[in-house]
């Protein structure tokens, strides 16, 4: 099978098989598995790039029922309970303000807001109030996490730096000009 990320390039389909719903289903399952089996791949996103002009094409349903497969194939598999299928801009909401797994069920950017879309059928159901709201926007603006207000936990600066990394990079980084700077001054010949 051939590594790519897109669902509809062709180029990277077999051209001698017949495109099927197997076949494009094992296609984005293999480059699936293949991005988690990396070192990073269970931390780090693997994005389905879909194009609405192409899953709505004649003859196209192939697509959207293998992704539709893909998907209820990930999200009813007892080794793939780490991921969420979520948009960019959750995504992105998830970088500014990461969260563990226990807080992301209750996590305010992962809440319905006032884009209610009908295929999002949690949203669809249940309607937010004005209350919701205000209770969102305060916890963007604060930068609180929403399970315990008095926790403030820097969890990016947690994560990222245990060991105190950005220190050790500076005075490295510093001692090594120096150095450079020392050699070039009285170790080159003029």
């Amino acid at each position: 099978t051939t590594s790519c990320r897109t669902l509809f390039d062709s180029s990277c389909l077999p051209t001698d098989l017949p495109h099927s719903i197997d076949l494009l289903f094992h296609f984005l399952l293999h480059n699936f598995e293949r991005h988690a089996s990396l070192s990073i791949g269970y931390r780090s996103p693997f994005i389905i790039q879909l194009d609405l002009s192409l899953l709505s094409q004649q003859n196209n349903n192939l697509r959207l029922q293998a992704l539709i497969r893909f998907i209820e194939y990930i999200l009813n598999s007892s080794s793939h309970r780490y991921v969420y299928f979520v948009s960019i801009e959750k995504a992105l909401e998830w970088f500014k303000y990461p969260r563990s797994l226990s807080e992301l069920r209750d996590f305010w950017a992962f809440s319905c807001n006032d884009k209610i879309y009908e295929y999002d059928i949690d949203c669809l159901n249940s309607e937010s109030t004005g209350n919701d709201q205000e209770k969102i926007e305060s916890l963007k603006s604060d930068g609180e996490t929403n399970v315990d207000h008095s926790k403030m936990i820097d969890y990016q600066v947690e994560k990222l730096y245990p060991s105190g990394l950005a220190f050790h990079a500076l005075w490295i980084s510093v001692l090594l000009i120096l150095s450079v700077l020392f050699y070039d001054k009285y170790f080159t010949s003029m």
